[in-house]
């Protein structure tokens, strides 16, 4: 495998990490970040660590030949054994221009800091912000783990999601691996200005002890319900010891919300020898829906919507907390013609209906029958049921594949686990009563990406 890489080497690995919690959720300085894991060698792998600053959160001040922002990303990575640093590494990320005059702030400062480290669980902490001004800043932290590979079966590494990817032979690229140049998107978020999804990723120990002579490379979009929105495949014969597999899915006619990308490596008889999964948000505007616009407005007409108030435009909303787009949101409050936010609605559930020729939204009504459902079931004193922790996870991902629930005891708290097979390739949410009412359970650890972690969450259920 040919890639690009420096900066630090420790020797020996395989590493997995966990828990990502994007900056933009934490702060209101726009910085984004993703990573993904491949292989180095055989006792060796490391991480590309992708980000990507908003320019208009940075300061521009003058400079010799015009204007001059820096980003600042401030990398500690921290051995849980000895409680020391092994990498500590400030990087400055210049921006020059020449006049600020029509310059497109709008645009992101991208880069990708790549590493390798030792065999060892660690403590991840990233500080970003600006460096002309350090008052703007975030800090994301997160746990690595590193495990050996298992050299008897297939293996993969993440599956990296990208704005692009093209052949190449600039390798001297940060972006460069493989002849190809690959555009990373730590944002994720996909659709109006970006209508595909490009996916890379690597499979390795390919040989006649794990596979077959021929096998298929299987490429999957599922929605929040695991239901197949787009899918496609690769036949292969097996000629080397690992496959690079890239490629991308035209996401532009899909609804606005949360879909997971699946890549599985099955051999000649359909076996399943390998999978990874990574998620992403597509944004559409309601009006990149197929349903033309005299359609849109008959259904208007007819929908309860043309008599909205202002109150129960803002009361949906509100319920929609969890998957409502930022930028929609947004646009119905900077105007004041309640006219158009109630079109607006309109077309955020039009464009999320997987069947729009029908008068019913089942996306709708799913989402309104896990409401109801989370309010009969896990309200609190405080708090209606939806809004509640294990409201929202319910909402978002419907009901658990497996719930185990462990009773109040003299010494222990009560808590339930929650497990979910088809969600990033299997993911587990802990809750624990720490209220101690038998009402409130507090969402306390979870292995999805982007949720809370921590490893050390059972400690929480001791009663002192």
């Amino acid at each position: 495998m040919n890639r690009k890489y420096f900066i630090f080497y420790f020797s020996s690995l395989v590493l997995t990490l966990f828990s990502v919690q994007h900056a933009n959720a934490q702060s209101n300085f726009g910085f984004e970040y993703d990573f993904c894991t491949f292989r180095s060698d055989d006792t060796s792998s490391f991480i590309e660590l992708y980000y990507s600053f908003y320019q208009t959160d940075l300061k521009f001040i003058r400079s010799a030949n015009g204007y001059q922002a820096d980003g600042l990303i401030d990398l500690d990575i921290i051995s849980k054994a000895s409680n020391k640093s092994v990498i500590n590494q400030i990087y400055k990320v210049p921006l020059a221009i020449n006049d600020t005059s029509g310059y497109n702030k709008q645009t992101k400062l991208l880069g990708q800091i790549n590493i390798i480290l030792k065999k060892a669980d660690y403590y991840f902490i990233l500080k970003a912000g600006d460096y002309n001004d350090t008052s703007k800043h975030v800090i994301l932290k997160d746990t690595i783990s590193l495990k050996n590979e298992n050299i008897n079966s297939v293996q993969a590494s993440s599956l990296q999601l990208a704005s692009k990817i093209e052949k190449s032979s600039d390798n001297l690229s940060v972006f460069y691996k493989n002849q190809l140049e690959v555009t990373p998107n730590p944002s994720k978020i996909f659709g109006k200005n970006m209508s595909e999804v490009y996916y890379y990723i690597e499979f390795y120990n390919l040989s006649n002890k794990t596979l077959t002579d021929n096998y298929t490379i299987f490429k999957t979009i599922t929605d929040l319900n695991n239901n197949e929105v787009k899918s496609g495949s690769n036949g292969y014969k097996m000629k080397n010891e690992s496959k690079v597999e890239f490629g991308s899915f035209n996401v532009s006619d899909m609804p606005t919300g949360r879909y997971n990308l699946n890549v599985s490596l099955l051999d000649e008889n359909g076996k399943e020898l390998s999978k990874e999964n990574n998620y992403f948000w597509v944004y559409n505007n309601p009006d990149t829906s197929a349903v033309s616009n005299s359609e849109l407005d008959n259904a208007y007409l007819m929908s309860e919507y043309k008599d909205y108030s202002e109150s129960q435009i803002q009361n949906e909303i509100d319920l929609l907390l969890y998957i409502f787009p930022v930028k929609l949101k947004e646009e119905i409050e900077k105007t004041s013609d309640i006219e158009t936010k109630r079109r607006l609605l309109f077309k955020f559930w039009k464009g999320n209906d997987p069947n729009p020729s029908t008068t019913i939204n089942e996306f709708k009504v799913l989402y309104f029958d896990r409401i109801k459902f989370a309010n009969k079931n896990f309200k609190s004193i405080y708090k209606e049921g939806w809004k509640t922790d294990r409201g929202r996870i319910y909402l978002l991902y419907g009901a658990p594949s497996d719930l185990d629930r462990f009773p109040f005891e003299s010494d222990q708290r009560a808590y339930e686990v929650w497990k979910y097979d088809k969600v990033q390739g299997g993911v587990e949410f802990d809750f624990v009563d720490l209220s101690g009412n038998g009402d409130n359970f507090a969402l306390v650890n979870s292995t999805a990406i982007g949720e809370l972690r921590d490893d050390n969450w059972k400690n929480k259920l001791r009663i002192k």
